[in-house]
């Protein structure tokens, strides 16, 4: 009878053990808790991606600002130098026209110019009958009538068409009408204005710079810390960081 007792304790303790693995295996093990665990992880890596996502999304923004703002500066420049290459522009326009006059004054008068003069001077001279009688007008009215004045006035136009016939028939003897006309244009022509263009390098020679990321890298082994280090090259922190950890994985 013990033996038979002592067999049934032992039934009885090996089926509960049973159920309790049982139980506790399922329960471990079972398909709901592997996706549980699965579901858990997925979690976990989609708050890490969304945090990382963050960091480039503001790491892009803060580039973003950097160029629109370089862009700003470009602009600027870009202006103030089209105004200064203006200015210079209208300065050697002006010294090129008063250089243009000096030689123009300076340059010794031809043969024809030269008979231009005097013909002009001729033409356009006032004989001393006409002063005399210019003289005699400027009197008061009371000595002469209106009638008078007219006749004066009249016979000194004559004398000057007079004048001027004879002095041409002169000219024409000297000197062809063709070569007087040439030399009157070539002395009324002003000459063509010169200009200097400035032609701008494409490829302006430009100082090797560091990158942004040798700058932050040589700042933080100064000991600087990330958030001076982004106030000094006006750069997101998270970047900062991002390129310090980099460094660090890549020693």
């Amino acid at each position: 009878m013990e033996g038979a007792y002592f067999s049934l304790t032992i039934l009885i303790i090996n089926i509960i053990l049973w159920l309790y693995f049982y139980y506790k295996f399922k329960k471990t093990y079972s398909p709901e808790k592997v996706l549980k665990s699965i579901r858990k992880e997925v979690d976990k890596l989609f708050k890490e991606i969304m945090r990382v996502a963050d960091e480039d999304v503001s790491i892009i923004e803060g580039r973003i600002k950097g160029l629109k703002a370089l862009i700003a500066e470009a602009d600027d420049r870009i202006l103030r130098a089209e105004n200064e290459i203006a200015k210079r522009n209208r300065e050697k326009q002006v010294l090129s026209d008063l250089d243009a006059a000096n030689k123009q004054e300076s340059k010794p008068k031809t043969t024809s110019q030269k008979k231009l003069s005097q013909y002009e001077q001729t033409a356009f001279a006032v004989p001393p009958e006409k002063k005399r009688k210019a003289s005699k007008v400027e009197e008061p009215a009371s000595v002469y009538g209106e009638k008078e004045e007219e006749q004066l006035e009249f016979d000194s136009a004559r004398s000057d068409d007079s004048n001027l016939e004879e002095y041409k028939n002169s000219v024409e003897v000297d000197v062809p009408e063709e070569l007087i006309s040439k030399a009157v244009e070539s002395y009324k022509k002003p000459e063509k204005e010169k200009t200097i263009e400035i032609v701008l390098s494409k490829d302006p020679i430009t100082p090797p710079k560091k990158s942004t990321k040798e700058q932050i890298l040589e700042l933080h082994r100064l000991d600087f810390s990330p958030d001076k280090i982004s106030e000094m090259l006006n750069i997101p922190e998270n970047e900062v960081q991002l390129a310090i950890n980099l460094a660090g994985v890549a020693k």
